[in-house]
């Protein structure tokens, strides 16, 4: 749909000024609702990768809950933070492509909001 998007946008220099306005709105639009959906998308996906999975683990279990006396397994605990972990595969699959790390702060890439 991005595609798309950006052809219709690219097309309006040809068209009537009123009517070029109206596309123009309507590519707006449209691009507000692929954001929308990929972030709800992108949520969902958190929710049931890494969320559920990180709750179940940590509730309940000491470091997390201070005052119980089960700790969280040292294989529960890698399975979320270790490198290819839950949390680490979210973000190589989810975020990095649209995160530019070049520099001291990470940024969004352009286009990638």
């Amino acid at each position: 749909l991005k595609l798309q998007i950006s052809t219709m946008r690219a097309n309006v220099s040809r068209l009537p000024k009123q009517l070029a306005r109206m596309v123009n709105a309507a590519a707006d639009e449209f691009e507000g609702n692929v954001a929308e959906t990929s972030v709800a998308n992108l949520n969902q996906t958190l929710e049931e990768t890494v969320t559920r999975p990180c709750e179940e683990a940590v509730n309940g279990h000491y470091p997390f809950a201070a005052d119980s006396t089960e700790e969280i397994s040292m294989a529960d605990f890698a399975k979320l933070f270790a490198p290819g972990g839950m949390m680490d595969r979210f973000f190589a699959q989810n975020l990095a492509p649209l995160i530019d790390m070049t520099g001291q702060d990470w940024t969004w890439k352009q286009n990638a909001r």
